[in-house]
């Protein structure tokens, strides 16, 4: 096939992959993830790139990506085709860069870069990481980590700061967007051995930058997902020989569904997930089947080794050895850069059959066109699984019917929708299925609490944040669940808590100080107010707080002061109650009431 046709055949490539995914774009959102990358993070809604920047969103670190989502919602609102644009264009380019990468590592194979770019764009195993809109993460840093191999192959090939310069560039940046690109480096050692580098003093050198990025990513990241309540996730509670098993029937896992990639789901459940006769067959026949081209086909086995590598080292992290996460054992986002690899070894056996009589290769091209044409209308039927909550939770527990995510998050969509019987019934099973859970028995106490069952609300609340102590935004829930029926002792305890978890949060102490106010402890609540404008000096409605209890208190100057500051900070105040007070108190300004630290009093 001549190198002319690779323009017009990697368009075809990409419309044909646009065409598989766009089902995806009639989707909508879904309430795992999605609510907190953006209805419910304010940096993205207000486009603050310090909050983008510092702030973790669902137990991750990944500025670059929220960026990209926060400027398409500067840009073009709440709409969610706009942002399944974004990954569906996102994914077509990664399926050229794969193309690209392959003719770049594999100079004149182009059959071999077309087939696995093909198996990359069109496969259902890569549906979650293109139809979740959260799953932007996974999209932006692979089309990074692609870029940043590029340049890698560009410098080994020609030398250069500037390719050496813009590989880790990309690499820096694919970290930001999702830190699953540490495994990179490795890879990087990898392109080395197939260019027959050798692993020289200058090979370490050029790759210490690179490895020191994936260490301090690495760390941050463990960090940020270990979970406060380890005991309560069965995979903390292995051994390193059960979990290097585990590892083991993981490859085997996904080696299957790339093969045969049916009964997929968001989730797989570690009580529910079975690696059993089917999967270990078709890994077994995977595995003689590269064996067989690695003994015939020698002039391809270097290049077969290499894809191996490249899929064993960038999957390798994700198997769960090194616990994280939660109750989903395996996902199948996990295998969308490391299935490159996979791809790579069946495109070079294809080319392999080039060898074979005519009729053989007739028949491997007819076949391997139709096996194409079959992964690509499983995806655009798999996209339409993401289309809602509903579609999307309801197909995961048809293949794993006690999946407790899929319970919890189904339940919490009928609760949201107002069927409280449906909601209930599966809570109650999401709980029995696995009592540890704390998500099943705060969304119980929502419900409870809707339904004006104050008691069984209350014990559900105690319930989940007995099992998830270290969750701020639940306690603060259940302390407006006490306040909102007068118990505000209670709810003080939750918010003195909550303080303990977020001590630099001024609004926390706001709303204790509130409590304070409540219970007629004024002392407390003034400390509180004052801590808070420590932490915010402009925060008008604490001003205004601060300003009532000096009033209450008979100190008009420092009320007025107060109430002056909390104005010109943009919050309402009572102005003929301001003309009165000014009045009376002509030479008062607001610097007359300057906040005073707490001293941690509070």
């Amino acid at each position: 096939m001549s190198q002319r046709i690779l323009v017009p055949s990697l368009i075809v490539l990409g419309l044909w992959t646009f065409i598989a995914f766009s089902s995806a774009l009639s989707n909508g959102f879904v309430n795992w993830d999605d609510p907190h990358y953006l209805e419910l993070n304010p940096a993205a809604q207000h486009l603050d790139l310090v909050g983008i920047f510092t702030d973790e969103v669902a137990a991750n670190y990944q500025p670059l990506s929220v960026l990209t989502l926060a400027v398409e919602h500067r840009l073009f609102g709440m709409d969610p085709f706009v942002f399944h644009l974004g990954n569906v264009l996102l994914h077509v380019a990664n399926t050229v860069l794969v193309a690209l990468l392959v003719l770049r590592l594999l100079p004149g194979r182009l059959v071999v870069a077309l087939v696995t770019a093909a198996l990359f764009g069109l496969h259902p195993l890569h549906v979650e990481s293109v139809a979740w809109i959260s799953e932007r993460k996974d999209v932006l840093s692979v089309f990074l980590s692609l870029g940043s191999l590029l340049a890698y192959v560009s410098y080994v090939d020609g030398g250069g700061r500037r390719p050496y310069a813009l590989a880790l560039a990309a690499f820096a940046l694919a970290l930001l967007a999702k830190p699953m690109a540490v495994t990179l480096p490795v890879v990087l050692l990898g392109i080395d051995w197939l260019r027959r580098r050798g692993l020289g003093r200058r090979v370490w050198i050029e790759k210490a930058p690179f490895f020191a990025g994936s260490l301090l990513a690495g760390v941050a990241n463990l960090r940020i997902q270990s979970p406060d309540t380890p005991h309560n996730l069965e995979i903390y509670g292995l051994g390193w020989l059960e979990r290097a098993w585990m590892g083991v029937e993981g490859i085997a896992f996904y080696v299957a569904k790339a093969m045969w990639p049916v009964r997929l789901s968001a989730v797989y459940d570690i009580d529910q997930v079975r690696v059993g006769a089917l999967e270990w067959t078709l890994a077994l026949a995977a595995a003689g089947f590269v064996a067989a081209l690695l003994v015939r086909a020698a002039a391809l086995r270097r290049a077969a080794v290499f894809g191996l590598a490249f899929f064993a080292i960038t999957i390798a992290l994700v198997l769960k050895v090194v616990p994280f996460g939660s109750y989903s054992l395996y996902n199948d986002r996990y295998m969308y850069l490391p299935s490159v690899g996979l791809f790579l070894v069946v495109a070079l056996a294809f080319a392999d059959a080039a060898r074979w009589r005519p009729a053989l290769r007739i028949g491997a091209a007819v076949v391997g066109g139709l096996a194409l044409v079959a992964l690509s209308v499983a995806s655009y039927e798999r996209c339409r699984v993401w289309r809602s909550s509903e579609t999307l939770w309801s197909d995961a527990l048809a293949v794993q019917p006690g999946a407790t995510t899929a319970l919890n998050n189904l339940g919490r969509y009928r609760l949201d929708a107002g069927d409280l019987e449906a909601a209930e019934a599966l809570f109650e099973r999401a709980v029995a299925s696995r009592p540890e859970s704390p998500d099943p028995h705060y969304n119980l106490a929502i419900l409870y609490a809707r339904r004006g069952d104050r008691a069984a609300a209350e014990r559900a609340y105690e319930r989940a944040l007995e099992l998830h102590p270290g969750s701020a935004p639940w306690r603060m829930e259940v302390a407006r669940f006490y306040a909102s029926g007068g118990d505000f002792a209670r709810a003080v305890k939750h918010y003195e808590a909550v303080v303990e978890l977020l001590p630099d949060s001024p609004e926390v102490r706001h709303n204790l100080g509130d409590l304070y106010m409540r219970l007629g402890q004024t002392g407390r609540a003034r400390a509180a107010y004052e801590e808070a404008l420590r932490l915010a000096p402009d925060l008008g409605p604490t001003h205004a707080a601060l300003g009532r209890l000096h009033l209450q208190q008979g100190d008009e100057r420092r009320a007025l002061a107060a109430f002056e500051r909390a104005r010109a900070a943009g919050t309402q105040v009572d102005e003929d109650l301001l003309r009165r007070l000014r009045a009376r108190h002509p030479n008062v300004s607001p610097s007359d009431s300057p906040p005073r630290s707490a001293g941690g009093g509070v």
